[in-house]
């Protein structure tokens, strides 16, 4: 039997056939791609609610912006209130209660007179003194013999100022802050001066202010301790 020699051509390659895409056949349904329609709608409702989102975020950064105004003006016009009754408090206290200031005259005037009774006129029943060097005297009882002792030692006040620092009243209790000089005749080297800081509470007895503690200090050195 015969062989036909049959003659390829360079399209007829089995190699170049298979790697050349031009050779590849076309299916018959094949179409250009598209963009189909709900992607379309996908990506007109994600534009819309970013668009939505931006909105409410600037809403909200004016919102905010309103807002911080408005706690800065209340904060400043809350302070300047704060202020101006704090400067007129103090200018008050400063002034003088007049029931601290006529109790502080009236203990001044006895203790000058050495005048217990007078004194003890000032106190409560239950009323505390504190003073220098010595423990408290508690009780009316103990501070009448208290103005009864020093009163009736050798030493005698002669001299007796107050300067109130601050002094007001608050419904029914009311204090008195303040400094004090006093000097004293009897002793056997001269005079004696003393100084010192005080701190008055009084309250309100029926239609009387009562001194309810009374403590002060010397800036003096303290007593031999036999003699206290």
């Amino acid at each position: 039997m015969e062989e036909k020699m049959i003659p390829l051509n360079r399209t007829s390659r089995p190699d170049q056939a298979l790697n050349s895409p031009r050779q590849l056949p076309r299916p018959n349904n094949a179409r250009p791609h598209r963009l189909k329609v709900p992607a379309l709608r996908r990506a007109a409702v994600s534009a819309a609610s970013l668009t939505a989102a931006l909105l409410a975020l600037l809403l909200c950064t004016r919102v905010l912006q309103w807002i911080s105004a408005a706690t800065i003006a209340t904060f400043l016009s809350t302070m300047a209130f704060g202020q101006a009754a704090s400067q007129t408090a103090l200018q008050a206290a400063k002034s003088g209660d007049p029931s601290s200031v006529r109790a502080a005259e009236t203990y001044r005037k006895a203790v000058l007179d050495a005048d217990a009774n007078h004194v003890l006129t000032l106190y409560r029943d239950d009323a505390t003194e504190m003073p220098p060097f010595q423990p408290p005297v508690i009780g009316k009882a103990a501070i009448e013999r208290f103005y009864q002792q020093m009163f009736a030692g050798p030493f005698k006040v002669t001299e007796f100022t107050l300067t109130h620092s601050e002094t007001t009243a608050q419904g029914d209790i009311a204090y008195d802050v303040g400094s004090y000089t006093r000097t004293m005749t009897g002793a056997p080297t001269g005079p004696i001066h003393a100084a010192g800081t005080y701190v008055v509470i009084l309250k309100r007895s029926g239609d009387e202010w009562k001194i309810a503690y009374s403590i002060y200090n010397c800036d003096c050195p303290p007593p031999p301790i036999e003699n206290r």
